[in-house]
């Protein structure tokens, strides 16, 4: 495909018995590593030249196939052709064929390095979709968010100002509020934020959950479909195992270093008494060396923590 404002398209199908539900997980995946985006190897970059994508797709009974895609970022490079993977696994209801892989080669369209295309309203109008709700823009959204900057004419001063405008009414948009900033308020009310950081997940969490929650909705469209698909998926998502996974991991992290900070605080009779490994949703014993202080100060961390 040619470097440029759209989404690669690929296809998943499914042949032999369709009787039941199948579903598959696909994520991207590059060799470019931290390369700068001007650097010309043949790998395209999730930084530079594409949205990193991971999410879960399903089929109903019946169904044969779904389109995969993908935003491509165009950027100002003459680079060459550059490709990436999209890789499929965690199959149920079917069988994957190997090789569960397809390779997209992204074509440049450009034989010199040029201007940077986020200069112009449309591209940048584009990224805003693309950034904050992960998918292509609508035609009347798109051609909305275009004037506003374009109405500026050549006013430097106006065209800045306008695009700062611009960006902040998508992060404060219904949309992105009930998907992406959902997905890290969640993170954040569930537990806390990442050790040594001052947020509550990392890049890797955050997408997938994201794109997943926003996946087919869009504000306005649909005869208020959208309050019904969020409030299922949030379900959904909340009960899944790779988001309860993380969560007692975390929790008990968590709980660990809160636990360990009181440990020159001994508790009184009746707490050390009271305390179990099941009361504070901690391993059995065996798996703490330490069970013993634990359960000295429990009380008194309890405390603290509330």
């Amino acid at each position: 495909m040619s470097e440029g404002p759209l989404s690669a398209q690929i296809t998943v199908t499914r042949f032999g018995v369709t009787s039941g539900t199948a579903s598959v997980d696909y994520v991207t995946n590059d060799f470019a590593g931290i390369s700068n985006c001007d650097v010309v190897g043949g790998n395209a970059s999730s930084r530079c030249d594409y949205l990193a994508t991971r999410r879960h797709v399903a089929l109903r009974a019946g169904g044969t196939s779904k389109t995969i895609l993908v935003p491509i970022v165009e950027d100002s490079f003459a680079e060459g052709s550059e490709s990436f993977t999209v890789n499929l696994s965690n199959a149920t209801g079917a069988n994957l064929v190997s090789p569960a892989t397809a390779i997209v080669l992204v074509n440049d369209n450009e034989a010199v390095d040029g201007s940077n295309p986020i200069d112009q309203a449309g591209a940048f109008v584009r990224q805003q979709y693309v950034d904050f709700l992960n998918r292509e823009p609508d035609s009347a959204g798109l051609a909305f968010w275009s004037n506003e900057i374009t109405s500026c004419g050549n006013e430097q001063t106006c065209i800045d100002g306008k695009r700062v405008n611009v960006s902040a009414a998508f992060f404060l948009s219904i949309e992105f509020q009930e998907t992406g900033y959902l997905v890290y308020r969640s993170y954040k009310a569930a537990y806390g934020n990442l050790a040594g950081a001052p947020v509550p997940l990392t890049l890797s969490e955050f997408l997938p959950d994201t794109q997943q929650m926003g996946k087919g909705v869009i504000v306005g469209v649909g005869n208020g479909k959208f309050n019904w698909k969020i409030t299922s998926r949030r379900g959904h998502w909340i009960l899944s195992r790779e988001f309860a996974s993380a969560r007692a991991t975390r929790l008990l992290s968590h709980r660990l270093r809160s636990l360990m900070r009181c440990m020159q605080t001994p508790a009184s009779r009746q707490q050390r008494r009271s305390a179990t490994p099941r009361s504070l949703n901690l391993p059995p014993p065996r798996q703490l060396p330490t069970w013993r202080r634990v359960r000295a100060c429990y009380g008194v961390c309890l405390k603290t923590e509330s």
